[in-house]
């Protein structure tokens, strides 16, 4: 009878482990996502916007910037992808530009916003968020916007 008691509490606390790992991992490959907004004039229309994202998709998902983006961060290593190519094909599967909101906190103002980013698995949120900086680098660039002192 000890010996049965013995056996059930072992499987029970195999069970215990089982399952608290089985959450950490659920929790671990999550879908998560970074991005950079970059804020719109309040007179430009919802077609401008269309236009603009439309625009902003098209240039940032151009191999060369893909490619330009997976040498500064260094993904090619980091994903673990047999070639740079591979990695600029990954991104460019990542990669998202969406109109959005801003809430400033301090006034409860909302602003129009055009965010621009990537999306993947929340282990590796600090690695999208490298990702989603470099980006904004390269919208900064085709946009014109000059870089903050």
């Amino acid at each position: 009878m000890q010996r049965l008691i013995l056996i059930g509490l072992a499987v029970c606390v195999l069970l215990g482990i089982a399952g608290v790992g089985g959450i950490w991992w659920m929790r671990q490959n999550r879908a998560d996502s970074q991005w950079v907004p970059f804020p719109l004039n309040d007179k430009t229309s919802s077609e401008q916007r269309a236009e603009l994202q439309k625009r902003l998709e098209e240039q940032l998902t151009k191999p060369e910037v893909m490619a330009k983006v997976v040498a500064q961060v260094g993904l090619q290593s980091k994903w673990g992808a047999a070639s740079e190519q591979e990695a600029v094909n990954l991104l460019q599967s990542a990669v998202f530009v969406r109109q959005g909101e801003f809430r400033d906190p301090n006034t409860t103002l909302t602003y129009a916003t055009m965010d621009v980013g990537v999306r993947g698995k929340y282990k590796e949120h600090a690695l999208l968020g490298e990702i989603a900086v470099s980006l904004g680098k390269e919208t900064r660039v085709i946009l014109g916007v000059p870089e903050a002192p």
